[in-house]
């Protein structure tokens, strides 16, 4: 989920991973960002099993030297796509304004990050008590992005509450694990875990099934163009991570 210093493996995998960005935003202090697009995994062991679709999602946080590294890299399974997916991925593409240097001495990342970090218990507060589709309308932004395994990212707002109002989501639990904040106090990140269970399952099943895993949600302040990072925080893209259910 997260991005971890790992060894090159001994043996080159027999796969090649083409990826494509296609959607971006940065700070204001140009110190956080993240990027989005589709990707395609290709077997080449003997096996040549299908090809792989996706979409990858980084958030990347700029050193003090200089140069931007991957904080945290995760990524959706896709339907392989077709003419109408790749005709409204360049719909969605957003070249980000020249990042400004934030200056003023109102920013204060720390009440940031407190802020961000009680807007993503509120979000899960609001979750467990009045559902997904309600919390999601509170606290989704203008340029909302819901990433889930089996289907193309949603982009729209109508969209994203369409599909939430089909499924039954049932929040059970979530923590927030991690929390950071661009300098100028307009983006940011929150990681954590969560629990949930989908009751649409048909009425004679024993049990919904219940999900556990890791969220990533990205956030920007609504009317962050001002300075000082003024403004509610809003969610611009929710991902999750689902682990594969214990063995029986």
């Amino acid at each position: 989920m997260t991005h971890l210093k790992r060894p090159a493996p001994a043996i080159r995998p027999p796969v090649t991973l083409n990826w494509e960005p296609i959607f971006a935003d940065v700070s204001r202090a140009g110190d956080l960002g993240y990027t989005t697009g589709p990707y395609r995994l290709i077997d080449q062991s003997p096996e040549h099993r299908p090809i792989q679709h996706g979409y990858y999602f980084s958030i990347w946080k700029r050193q003090p030297d200089g140069a931007w590294k991957v904080a945290v890299d995760v990524g959706i399974q896709t339907p392989v796509p077709d003419a109408a997916e790749r005709a409204l991925r360049f719909q969605s593409v957003r070249n980000p304004s020249p990042a400004k240097k934030m200056t003023s001495a109102n920013v204060n990342p720390e009440a940031g990050r407190a802020a961000l970090l009680e807007a993503d218990r509120e979000f899960i507060r609001a979750a467990i008590s009045r559902g997904a589709l309600k919390a999601f309308q509170a606290h989704l932004g203008d340029e909302a992005r819901l990433h889930r395994n089996g289907i193309f990212p949603l982009t729209k707002g109508d969209a994203i509450r369409s599909f939430l109002a089909q499924k039954k989501f049932m929040l059970l639990s979530g923590e927030p694990l991690k929390v950071e904040v661009a300098q100028s106090n307009d983006l940011g990140y929150t990681y954590g875990r969560y629990e949930l269970r989908e009751d649409s399952a048909p009425q004679h099943a024993k049990a919904a099934a219940t999900e556990k895993g890791y969220y990533v949600r990205v956030w920007k302040r609504d009317g962050a163009g001002g300075g000082g990072g003024r403004g509610r925080w809003k969610i611009v893209l929710d991902t999750t991570h689902p682990l594969p259910p214990p063995a029986k």
